[in-house]
């Protein structure tokens, strides 16, 4: 076999590879560089409306409940790097009366380092009935990337 032969194989090999050895991220981001952990924020409906996941942005896995009836919660995990900078997680909510009629939305916004976890949302960006009640909680459960995979 001469060089040339070897080299046309090496690169069909490369090819082929990077072809059928693709990771896909499930929630269609790909993650920062440099993660080392994560944070786990909950949203709870402690309110008479029903409340529903529209989108998000940032680098957080997708919530396992998108409709939240009232008195039920659900979770996010935000990524976090080892960076000062946090990463910030965006997340639009509408909310629905009993008769599945669009009273108002929210986003929530959530900051996260691997020390420190914040969750918000800001008066300007709500437009929402004033007997809706609904909570938010960080809770700090930081893990290094080899341990989750």
């Amino acid at each position: 076999m001469n060089l040339g032969m070897v080299l046309v194989l090496f690169i069909l090999l490369v090819i082929v590879t990077s072809v059928f050895c693709m990771v896909s991220n499930p929630d269609d981001t790909d993650p920062p560089i440099g993660i080392t952990g994560t944070q786990t924020f909950y949203i709870e409906n402690q309110s008479q409306f029903r409340i529903r996941f529209i989108s998000r942005t940032g680098p957080s896995d997708l919530p396992e409940k998108r409709n939240l009836p009232p008195g039920t919660s659900t979770e996010y995990i935000v990524r976090t790097s080892s960076s000062i900078e946090p990463v910030q997680v965006r997340t639009l909510y509408y909310i629905y009366d009993s008769s599945d009629y669009k009273q108002g939305e929210f986003i929530v916004t959530m900051e996260a380092t691997d020390l420190i976890a914040i969750a918000y949302v800001k008066g300007e960006e709500a437009k929402y009935p004033d007997n809706l009640n609904f909570a938010l909680w960080a809770l700090g459960r930081t893990v290094r990337a080899e341990d989750r995979y």
